[in-house]
């Protein structure tokens, strides 16, 4: 089995990256730094982010929870499938 330390170590394996938006990348305030490093990175290795939340909440609620958490857009794919 193979140890990964980060996302270096499998950076070349994908194409696209999904992440949770709670907890992964904020807790309900600001963004934690680590993952707008995280998301600037996998931006400039030109891989594709989609951002999952389960929230009960609107998409449009979601993308601005994004926005004032200090994601910004180009960051990550927007589709919003809520109705």
């Amino acid at each position: 089995m193979k140890k990964i330390n980060g996302l270096k170590d499998i950076i070349d394996n994908f194409d696209t990256f999904i992440l949770d938006q709670w907890g992964v990348l904020h807790n309900g305030g600001d963004a934690f730094p680590e993952a707008i490093e995280a998301l600037h990175f996998l931006k400039s290795q030109n891989k594709k982010v989609v951002i999952l939340s389960n929230s009960g909440k609107t998409g449009s609620f979601s993308y601005g929870r994004l926005k004032d958490s200090g994601i910004t857009r180009d960051l990550y794919f927007w589709r919003s499938y809520a109705s």
